[in-house]
């Protein structure tokens, strides 16, 4: 049964709440949390699943064992056994970064490749209103040799 205090069904929401057995210290908390306005802010606009949004905490979380486990002395309670450790550990976060990344560049690519598409639908269809088969030509090889120019 649902109250109106509850999240949506859909929403992720709880996902991002580190537990305070993992984390008790105010500031690394404040840390998590803007971590993870900032990365969502960033994929805002992406088509992304339920397991790439949830990258997104991973890839937050792990940053924040991480600090707090750098903290600590490496051999002591609480921080890295030994060095190999800190090391893999350093890996596996840098390897979630590394796909959280790449998804953000396949986007990227994807909405440049369509806003160029919707451009060049504009610039054809201003283009084929021009009556004057001349000025229509010269305004072709001057938009062509413009994007060029540009990189586009």
């Amino acid at each position: 049964m649902r109250n109106d205090d509850m999240e949506p069904l859909d929403s992720l929401d709880a996902a991002f709440n580190l537990p305070e057995t993992v984390c008790s210290d105010a500031d690394m908390r404040q840390l998590y949390e803007v971590i993870v306005a900032r990365m969502r802010r960033e994929a805002l606009y992406l088509p992304m699943n339920t397991v790439q949004q949830l990258l997104i905490e991973r890839i937050a979380f792990n940053y924040i064992v991480l600090r707090m486990r750098e903290r600590e002395q490496t051999g002591t309670t609480g921080g890295f056994e030994h060095a190999r450790m800190q090391k893999d550990f350093n890996t596996f976060w840098l390897s979630m970064t590394k796909e959280f990344n790449n998804l953000l560049e396949r986007s990227d690519k994807g909405n440049r490749d369509a806003i160029l598409g919707e451009v060049r639908d504009i610039v054809l269809t201003t283009l084929s209103g021009v009556s004057d088969t001349q000025t229509r030509q010269d305004l072709m090889i001057r938009f062509s040799e413009a994007f060029e120019s540009a990189g586009l």
